[in-house]
C-alpha cells in the first residue's frame, strides 16, 4: 500500500472523528461524495451519509482547508476551532457557522451525539434542547 507514503487520502461514507499526527509534506485528506477536508495536523468530525442532502465538518483543534475533488467551488475556505462547515451536495454550495463552547468542553461533541442518536431512534433526545441556544 501507498498510504502514507504519497498520500494519506482516505474515503468516507459515514461518520468519521479524526484526530490527525502533523505531516507538512503529506497532508491527510478525507473525501466524502467529492468534498474533501485537507488536514495537516488537526482534530476534526466529518459526517457524510449517502442519502443525506449535505456532509457536514466540525472543528475541534487546528485548521482544515476545505475543497472539492473535481470542481473549483471551494479555493481558499478554511476552517478553525469552534466552526461547522456544511456542503450541500446538490447545491454544491457551503455554509460556515460559529459553534458556542460550554466551559466544560465542547458543545458540537454533544451536538453531535445527540444528532448520533436521533437518526438512530428517529427522534431527538429532549436532555439536547436547554444545551442549544
Amino acid at each position: 500500500t501507498t498510504y502514507n507514503q504519497k498520500n494519506r487520502l482516505i474515503y468516507l461514507e459515514g461518520e468519521g472523528y479524526f484526530k490527525v499526527a502533523k505531516n507538512k509534506d503529506i497532508p491527510f485528506i478525507v473525501d466524502a461524495f467529492g468534498f474533501e477536508v485537507k488536514a495537516v495536523g488537526t482534530e476534526f468530525n466529518v459526517k457524510a451519509y449517502q442519502g443525506d442532502p449535505t456532509v457536514e465538518t466540525t472543528m475541534v483543534e487546528g485548521k482544515v482547508t476545505l475543497q472539492h475533488s473535481t470542481e473549483n467551488i471551494l479555493d481558499g475556505v478554511y476552517l478553525t476551532p469552534n466552526q461547522k462547515a456544511t456542503f450541500y451536495k446538490k447545491e454544491e454550495s457551503l455554509t460556515i457557522e460559529v459553534l458556542k463552547k460550554l466551559e466544560d468542553g465542547y458543545l458540537i461533541l454533544l451536538l453531535e451525539i445527540f444528532r448520533y442518536l436521533g437518526r438512530s431512534a428517529q427522534t431527538l433526545p429532549i436532555a439536547a434542547v436547554p444545551l442549544i441556544s
